[in-house]
């Protein structure tokens, strides 16, 4: 497992269905998917789900790519071919991409003719391209989730620039005497956002970023 620290990168792909692809090379046969995943917990039911399906397979390589906590996290496992002639292929066609919150499991069914390492290489990358290319593509954005706590006086101020800069309110409500909101919204706002609230409420409304997520 790999972890890359993210330093940039507001806006990044990934898969769009699942949708299983099958390409025979030689005498075995590839089964290839990709699905998109938002943590490595699903992720990985999504690999368990496919050797669950083909348990009677002679492998089930698989890789993923997903973004966590402002790091990348790769992943790749050979499930048994020889160490680098599968899994690393696979991660090869999710990251060349640039995919992210992506998993790929390529299943095959050995059918009696070694490929050796490179033939191996190239099966599971090219099954692999295959199923991502079935799959299609969509973007995904940065989104952040913002907590906003100050006193009832200041909340109109806030509620009016959350719906100017379009906003998400997911919750509203009270703690200790004093308005609570929480919103999401696009990166690329966040501190225009920031900014106008201070300045109409004179700073007198605490802001936090909770978290930061892709979607």
């Amino acid at each position: 497992m790999a972890v890359i620290h993210l330093n940039k990168g507001e806006e990044y792909k990934t898969v769009n269905s699942s949708e299983e692809i099958f390409n025979k090379v030689k005498d075995s046969k590839f089964y290839g998917i990709a699905k998109n995943c938002s943590n490595i917990v699903m992720a990985e039911e999504f690999i368990d789900n496919i050797k669950d399906k083909h348990s009677d397979a002679t492998h089930n390589v698989n890789a993923y790519r997903v973004y966590d906590n402002n790091n990348i996290i790769e992943y790749a496992d050979d499930d048994g071919e020889p160490t680098g002639s599968s899994g690393k292929p696979i991660l090869q066609q999710i990251s060349t991409g640039d995919l992210l919150n992506t998993v790929v499991v390529v299943t095959r069914y050995f059918g009696g003719t070694k490929l050796g390492i490179g033939g191996l290489i190239r099966a599971y990358g090219e099954t692999a391209k295959l199923a991502i290319e079935a799959a299609g593509i969509k973007r995904l954005v940065l989104y952040k989730r913002l907590k906003f706590k100050g006193s009832y006086d200041n909340i109109g101020d806030v509620l009016g620039q959350l719906e100017k800069f379009k906003a998400d309110i997911k919750e509203q409500g009270y703690e200790e005497g004093q308005f609570v909101i929480n919103a999401i919204m696009k990166y690329n706002i966040v501190n225009n956002l920031i900014k106008e609230v201070k300045e109409i409420t004179s700073d007198k409304v605490r802001i936090n970023i909770e978290d930061s997520f892709y979607l």
